[in-house]
């Protein structure tokens, strides 16, 4: 495992992957024109920032939230303390009232990726697909008592299982939590 630095790829996958999951209809049921991706290097900070921008302003407008995914394929600023910081205060003060900001990482630690290749998600990712797919047998049988994966059984899941397989990435959410966010339908048996 590696952290990501200035130019390399690797997060790409992680976009297309959660597309896929976040508009299947038997899982997020999202509808595809409310996802937002930005892939094939159009994941800079300065793209990611107008995103969350536009997003806050639709998400006021709309009923139903869109989501932002970002490969992050263009530059870098999870090594970069003082960028990272930035950034993420940036993306605090833009999270519109009733909504949260999931980050794999905290802005001084990298994301990482599997140090193979294009063809693997990073562990973050990971970890959120699979919890929304139905997570292990815990995750699994909380949200069937419940009917459905809330964000708060997925961020449990997503901590625990990252925090397990890597030291020194730490998934941390921004924003108001007072309310059920229901992610996922309830996996099947």
């Amino acid at each position: 495992m590696k952290g990501r630095k200035k130019g390399e790829q690797g997060f790409g996958k992680d976009a297309k992957e959660m597309y896929k999951v976040l508009t299947d209809p038997n899982i997020c049921a999202i509808r595809p024109e409310n996802v937002r991706l930005l892939t094939d290097g159009k994941g800079t900070s300065e793209n990611i920032k107008k995103a969350v921008v536009e997003l806050g302003y639709e998400m006021k407008k709309a009923d139903e939230p869109e989501v932002e995914q970002s490969d992050d394929d263009g530059e870098d600023d999870a090594n970069n303390t003082e960028k990272g910081s930035e950034m993420e205060e940036f993306l605090q003060s833009c999270v519109p009232r009733d909504s949260l900001l999931w980050a794999s990482s905290r802005s001084y630690e990298p994301s990482r990726v599997e140090a193979s290749a294009e063809d693997r998600v990073s562990v973050f990712t990971k970890y959120v697909l699979t919890g929304l797919r139905g997570g292990d047998t815990l995750l699994k049988q909380r949200a069937q008592a419940v009917g459905g994966i809330p964000l708060n059984f997925l961020q449990d899941y997503v901590y625990t299982k990252v925090t397990e397989e890597l030291a020194g990435q730490t998934p941390s959410i921004c924003g108001q939590a007072e309310k059920t966010y229901w992610m996922a339908y309830p996996p099947e048996d």
